[in-house]
């Protein structure tokens, strides 16, 4: 039902975008303008619209916060490494997995762990990745690709 769902709303938002542009705060007022937003970044279509968000948050027509998220989700779905550490993913450590110890959620692998606290400030991110991660329930570890492809392997 929530495939059903994600999918009509994705194209209600396509018509939208086609039409229009992005629906930003100066046509649908906020927290309105973070609709699009959502029914993207949930779905498998990010690579085609990170260009029209991207564009939104540099107009001011989106918090640039949801345009990092989105930019993380799109690295992290890419399988690099994000810039703000705004993305958390279930690794596998045994396929398949049987009991809650055959699989950990991290902060997927950021760029640049030395200052992405720096980096998420610029942004307007209101926490650090540490806080942000224990929101989540996940111990902050900043671990690299390497060390994610061979937690990852078992699957």
């Amino acid at each position: 039902m929530f495939r059903k769902n994600d999918s009509l709303n994705l194209i209600k938002i396509e018509k939208i975008i086609n039409k229009y542009g992005y629906p930003g705060k100066s046509l649908v007022g906020e927290p309105e303008n973070e609709t699009a937003w959502f029914v993207i970044q949930h779905s498998g279509k990010i690579a085609d619209y990170f260009p029209v968000i991207e564009k939104a948050g540099q107009k001011g027509e989106l918090d640039l916060v949801k345009v990092a998220m989105m930019k993380d989700r799109l690295l992290m779905n890419l399988e690099e490494e994000q810039l703000y550490g705004s993305q958390g993913k279930r690794i596998f450590l045994v396929w398949p997995p049987i009991k809650q110890t055959d699989s950990k959620v991290i902060i997927w692998p950021i760029k640049n762990p030395a200052t992405v606290n720096t980096l998420r400030q610029q942004i307007g991110f209101k926490n650090t990745v540490e806080e942000y991660a224990q929101s989540l329930g996940i111990d902050y570890k900043p671990y690299t690709l390497s060390e994610v492809n061979q937690m990852n392997s078992a699957k």
